[in-house]
């Protein structure tokens, strides 16, 4: 635990870096649609696909450690009324920093789907939504971070 926190000391006062950055850009990208169909007052679907970079993984939604961060998706208040994040099944890995234990991670590309229900009325609707995560390569894990996620869903009747 004590090697872990260290690591972790380490990746967040690196010389040069702004806390929240790794030096290593883009190690997670996401791919949502830029515009969504959706029926008045129906629930709706959203995949967003998201890359995780290779030799990193991500934390699942679900950490297999209470200390761990946990990915997610918060999505800012909107027209549409956000009913759930479904994450795919994460994998469990072993690492050299876990001491032989398996963790609970994201690695490649994965699709979490993102339900809504529409409002009442046709128009349209933005969902603004920040991914957040924490990379980690096969020794350390770096500071969070997050991408931007903009869908615009337009309501039909």
């Amino acid at each position: 635990m004590i090697t872990l926190l260290l690591l972790l000391n380490a990746a967040f006062f690196e010389p040069g870096l702004v806390p929240g950055q790794t030096g290593k850009r883009n190690l997670v990208q996401i791919d949502a649609p830029e515009t969504v169909q959706a029926r008045a007052g129906k629930e709706f679907e959203v995949s967003v696909q998201f890359h995780v970079q290779d030799g990193y993984h991500i934390n699942s939604n679900k950490p297999s450690e209470e200390y761990l961060i946990p990915t997610k998706v918060e999505w800012d208040a909107s027209g549409a009324k956000h009913v759930s994040d479904d994450f795919p099944p994460a994998d469990m890995r072993v690492f050299d920093f876990t001491n032989g234990k398996k963790f609970s991670v994201f690695e490649g590309t994965r699709t979490l789907k993102a339900r809504f229900t529409a409002p009442a009325s046709a128009g349209s609707v933005v969902l603004d939504g920040v991914f957040k995560y924490q990379a980690c390569d096969q020794h350390a894990c770096y500071p969070p971070s997050k991408v931007p996620v903009h869908v615009t869903v337009k309501v039909e009747r």
